[in-house]
């Protein structure tokens, strides 16, 4: 019951994060929903304006086209009108206007033609250099000599590879642009699994927890487990050692001493026999004597160890669970 209340708690933990972002949202398009309304009545004024200035500029051009039709002379009256038919009526000042006119359009035509011209210099200085470079490739081999045709088909299909060059870097910069969306829709997930940990830890465990690191945490139990399985066969070799030791201690008391001993004397019973043995052993008894007091207090130390080691595994086990 309890784990199902927990659930339901974080479920509704995160709706209420996910209400908060889409209520965010929802006042950042309200805001700009505002600004572009503003924009539009903005833009629909001054349209307004500009539409209002449009006309004023076209009557007052009519009104000076009529005052100019009635201003000097004709030209019937002051050159040869043979040659120029339909313009024996028009005065110099109408004239002087439409010559203004047309030699603007012309400097425009004029500029566009220039235009033409630079691009098909660089056309043609590119056609240059790869014809130099198929040449160097070729090493002295002749190629045929390009026709005017041939050269007008090159010419298209290098426009056409530059075209699709221009189409994939747009595409390139949409990609891009799509990856960087994408980059940032990530870091406001991340930010936001980070936001829901942290409130979820302060829900069940307190303010002022530290997280449990479970990955370290089975890192050092598989460590320890390691380490008590080195101990467990040390102390085998420990305790085959002890009995060898033991035996030959047996032996060297003599028969009479041993019968009375068990073969599965504990560590305090040993300490105790070695202890009240007679002083008039000889010198090797001693010696082993040492060496098997010396191998029990190793091993005690080693038990003590493995005791300690025992329960920090339970006490890391019941952290994990």
């Amino acid at each position: 019951m309890s784990s199902k209340y927990a659930k339901l708690d974080q479920d509704y933990q995160r709706l209420v994060g996910e209400m908060g972002v889409l209520r965010c949202r929802l006042e950042s398009k309200g805001e700009a929903l505002l600004i572009l309304t503003r924009d539009l009545e903005q833009c629909q004024s001054e349209r307004d304006q500009y539409k209002l200035m449009a006309d004023q500029l076209r009557e007052r051009h009519a009104e000076l086209k009529r005052r100019v039709q009635g201003w000097g002379p004709t030209i019937a009256g002051v050159y040869d009108v043979r040659n120029l038919k339909g313009q024996a009526e028009k005065s110099l000042a109408q004239l002087l206007c439409e010559m203004k006119e047309q030699n603007r359009a012309l400097q425009s035509e004029l500029t566009d033609v220039r235009q033409k011209l630079q691009e098909a210099r660089e056309d043609g200085k590119l056609l240059r250099e790869q014809l130099r470079d198929r040449q160097s490739l070729g090493a002295g081999e002749e190629e045929p000599c390009l026709g005017p045709g041939d050269r007008i088909a090159l010419v298209t299909q290098l426009e056409a590879v530059r075209s699709k060059c221009q189409l994939l870097e747009r595409d390139l910069q949409a990609v891009l642009d799509e990856k960087e969306e994408l980059v940032r829709s990530s870091d406001a997930y991340r930010h936001k699994v980070d936001r829901l940990n942290l409130q979820l830890n302060l829900v069940l465990r307190g303010e002022g927890h530290v997280p449990v690191d479970v990955d370290a945490l089975i890192t050092e139990n598989r460590y320890m487990q390691e380490r008590i399985q080195l101990l467990q066969e040390e102390k085998s070799l420990l305790l085959a050692s002890l009995n060898k030791y033991k035996s030959l201690a047996e032996k060297n008391r003599g028969r009479g001493g041993a019968a009375g001993i068990a073969t599965g004397i504990s560590n305090k019973q040993m300490q105790q026999l070695l202890q009240g043995c007679s002083t008039d052993v000889s010198s090797a008894t001693a010696d082993v004597r040492s060496l098997v007091a010396l191998l029990l207090e190793s091993l005690n130390d080693r038990t003590l160890a493995l005791n300690h080691q025992r329960k920090a595994n339970k006490v890391l086990g019941k952290r994990i669970t």
